[in-house]
């Protein structure tokens, strides 16, 4: 990340929430964006858990699931993908919000299944600024 996006993640996020220390659990299988996310989402104040997969992901939000506010969700990910994790975590909680995001093609049909599910979408790669905003509204919604 350069200095003019890290910059802007750290204006939004004091503008708009992050300081209130809410919490972001990130579910990814690339550890590349596991870690550029989290950074972002800790530079804008907000605090992050990490799962590399939807089983793993699910073992987090079970333990806290009080603390946890919003969930970015990768849609393909091996052992368990994105739209399986999704209807388990709203089988544990059917309040939870969860942004999806993938850098794969999902046909309109499976987009139509889970859209109403989600509180947004994020494509990849992901921009910054895009990324706060999104994650700002979903927290706001």
């Amino acid at each position: 990340m350069d200095e003019q996006e890290a910059n802007y993640s750290q204006e939004v996020g004091s503008e708009a929430g992050g300081e209130k220390g809410e919490t972001v659990l990130v579910v990814d299988d690339d550890p590349a964006m596991i870690a550029s996310t989290s950074a972002l989402l800790e530079d804008a104040g907000y605090h992050v858990l990490t799962a590399r997969n939807g089983e793993e992901a699910l073992e987090v939000f079970t333990t806290d699931s009080e603390e946890i506010d919003l969930v970015i969700l990768d849609l393909v990910m091996p052992r368990m993908g994105g739209e399986e994790c999704l209807e388990r975590l709203l089988e544990i909680d059917p309040e939870v919000r969860v942004l999806a995001t993938t850098g794969y093609y999902i046909d309109d049909d499976s987009y139509q299944e889970i859209e109403p599910k989600l509180k947004g979408f994020i494509p990849k790669p992901i921009a910054p600024p895009i990324l706060i905003n999104i994650v700002q509204r979903a927290l706001r919604a």
